[in-house]
């Protein structure tokens, strides 16, 4: 019967030490809640290309959720997309040397509008919250704007 209990006893042990473990290393009993910020207007992403050195300029949408994953150096964010289909994806192993490879984003203010819609086509909603989201712009200068770009309010 002591046997019994002792193996009873040290099953019991392993058992609650390996949910304790996968607690613990997984995040779950100890994880910090990401922080996150709704984008109430659309960001200019510049995205580096390894092989030319040049970048590609693209928009993430007003509404796109990012999460913080700042340090004591930098400002970071991230962004998850749920994939939609085979994108060919072809995930390689990061080099151990460089920890992050981040494209860089920037706000999108009414000046800069002229030159982005030269290179991306923005909605105008997209358009109108960038105007908006512009502390700069005084509001008669907002309604020409949305005169310009042929926004009703």
């Amino acid at each position: 019967m002591l046997f019994f209990k002792k193996i009873f006893s040290y099953s019991l042990t392993f058992l609650l030490g390996t949910i304790l473990s996968f607690l613990l290393f997984n995040g779950n009993l100890f994880m910090d809640k990401k922080e996150i910020h709704v984008l109430e207007k659309p960001i200019l992403v510049n995205s580096l290309s390894e092989e030319s050195g040049q970048g590609g300029y693209y928009v993430l949408p007003k509404g796109t959720v990012l999460y913080n994953d700042s340090d004591s150096l930098n400002t970071r964010v991230l962004v998850y997309f749920n994939v939609v289909g085979d994108l060919g994806l072809d995930f390689k192993e990061q080099n151990p040397e460089i920890s992050k490879q981040p494209s860089e984003v920037e706000a999108i203010d009414s000046m800069m509008l002229p030159e982005i819609l030269k290179k991306i086509n923005l909605n105008k909603n997209d358009i109108k919250s960038i105007i908006d989201e512009d502390k700069t712009v005084p509001a008669n200068v907002k309604n020409i704007l949305y005169k310009k770009y042929n926004i009703v309010e």
